[in-house]
């Protein structure tokens, strides 16, 4: 529960905010036999959930400006998929 309040801190939404620390589990898991103090296991755990946040937050972004940039080109032009998508109509 405290890596969910964490993630919903740094998260858009709580549905991200979830797969993040589902995904940072997974780490946590693969990862366990290289944490050298157990008793830095909490810090450790919630630094790999803030870093699974950020990677979400990252590709967000990415597949935003990726949409962007496929609807509104910075050309002006007509965007060719447009013009594909029509010649199979």
């Amino acid at each position: 529960p405290r890596l969910v309040r964490h993630a919903c801190r740094l998260m858009p939404d709580e549905a991200s905010a979830m797969d993040a620390v589902q995904e940072a589990w997974i780490s946590i898991a693969r990862s366990l036999r290289r944490l050298d103090d157990p008793a830095r296991f909490r810090a450790w755990a919630f630094r790999v959930v803030a870093n699974k946040c950020a990677d979400a937050v990252r590709q967000s972004v990415r597949l935003r400006r990726a949409h962007r940039d496929r609807v509104a080109p910075e050309s002006g032009e007509p965007d060719a998929s447009f013009d594909s998508f029509q010649e199979h109509m």
